[in-house]
């Protein structure tokens, strides 16, 4: 009875520019996607110069 035998009951976020601060440092991926407040994946896109 978890997240995947019951899909409609879990709550999905999908976050643009989500900070990451560890200490003095930070990321902020492009994209995050939470499941049930937990963060799943992120994603950081490449700009159309390639960087």
């Amino acid at each position: 009875m978890g997240m995947r035998s019951h899909p409609e009951n879990n709550e999905f976020l999908v976050v643009n520019q989500f900070t990451i601060q560890e200490g003095k440092n930070h990321r902020r991926p492009d994209i995050v996607l939470f499941i049930n407040g937990t963060p799943v994946t992120w994603l950081i896109r490449k700009g159309e110069s390639g960087e």
